[in-house]
């Protein structure tokens, strides 16, 4: 039986999360957002607060192919942005601008962000992680949301991890 979709049925969306889940508890695990939103709050019409704005470089920096500012943007193309920075926040809102704005506040407050010559993260065991969750995917079918490709083996690797990290792949 073939149903036709009217305009009154949700649409199917898919969205990869792959490793960002794990990065992004360890990131609110850390209260790291909150932290900088305390010192730097957020003001008037800003979509994305400075606080999220490091949390998605952070994403991207650990993301297996790091991109500059200026392509975080297309970094989170086809990824579950508002899922992993909070609603209503969209690729298009993370661009080099609104980041370029996020790392000067931090300057001014005194805080910096360590370049990429401090890789803390060049351990072969959270390479290896990350890429074990390459290909899991974040399916919303209007409010009904589900992860797919989570096998057992990515459900026990997430065990060792916090509820920061398993909230992200619906697990908590």
């Amino acid at each position: 039986m073939l149903k036709i979709m009217t305009s009154s049925t949700p649409e199917i969306k898919v969205k990869d999360i792959d490793h960002c889940g794990i990065i992004a508890g360890i990131i609110d695990e850390m209260g790291l957002v909150e932290e900088i939103e305390q010192m730097i709050p957020q003001h008037g019409n800003q979509i994305v607060t400075t606080g999220k704005a490091v949390k998605a470089m952070i994403l991207n920096g650990l993301g297996m192919i790091s991109s500059p500012l200026y392509l975080v943007e297309r970094f989170f193309e086809g990824k579950a942005t508002e899922h992993l920075l909070g609603e209503g926040i969209l690729p298009e809102h993370l661009n080099d601008d609104c980041l370029g704005r996020a790392l000067d506040k931090l300057y001014q407050a005194g805080q910096t962000i360590p370049n990429q010559l401090g890789k803390p993260t060049a351990s072969p065991t959270l390479r290896w992680v990350f890429q074990c969750f390459m290909s899991v995917h974040l399916v919303s079918f209007g409010a009904v949301k589900q992860i797919s490709n989570l096998t057992s083996e990515r459900s026990y690797i997430l065990q060792f991890f916090s509820s920061f990290c398993r909230q992200y792949y619906l697990l908590s």
